[in-house]
């Protein structure tokens, strides 16, 4: 996301939906049950990342592939640096459907802020080769479960029309032939 032409709109944009900076530092997280996110803060401008998380929680191997683009914070110091960001009177990128309250009261007499949708699910939605070659595998393993899904309702549908066939003749199974015919 650094480099990206729209940040010359604001200064930085800052993130707290845990699923958005996991993909954008591509890190893994236990901090909540059944997902796979830390729970942390993100700053990104134009020229530099931060990221805000108790430091325990990232490995040498995380640390040490994330060194060269970003900088990483205690988790604690957020707040300080929202607030900082603020005084310099920098534009703040923020989107208030999805902006936490706290961050929003930090930010709101301190700083300009631009109210727009948040850059970072835009940039999820690009996908690579790689990812799309997924996507068409999953669809193709979908189409068969689907075939066969089908194959097996029609081929039911057949076994209940021949073990019902000789109760429809009866005048009292009009309610089975409306149910009959509401399968087919």
């Amino acid at each position: 996301m650094k480099g990206y032409a729209a940040l010359r709109l604001a200064h930085s944009v800052p993130a707290s939906q845990s699923g958005s900076i996991a993909w954008l530092f591509n890190i893994r997280g236990s901090d909540i049950k059944y997902n796979p996110v830390a729970i942390s803060y993100a700053i990104v401008t134009s020229t530099m990342a931060q990221l805000f998380v108790d430091k325990e929680k990232i490995s040498e191997k995380v640390k040490k592939s994330l060194e060269e683009t970003v900088d990483i914070y205690p988790y604690k110091n957020f707040e300080t640096e929202l607030i900082s960001l603020a005084k310099k009177g920098s534009r703040i990128w923020v989107d208030e459907n999805s902006v936490n309250q706290w961050i929003f009261d930090i930010l709101n007499n301190r700083a300009k802020l631009l109210l727009k949708p948040c850059p970072i699910p835009l940039f999820k939605a690009v996908k690579n080769e790689t990812e799309i070659a997924g996507f068409r595998t999953a669809h193709i393993r979908d189409e068969v479960a689907m075939v066969r899904f089908l194959q097996w309702l029609n081929e039911y549908h057949r076994k209940v029309q021949t073990i019902l066939s000789p109760f429809l003749e009866k005048p009292e199974a009009v309610w089975l032939k409306k149910a009959t015919k509401a399968l087919s």
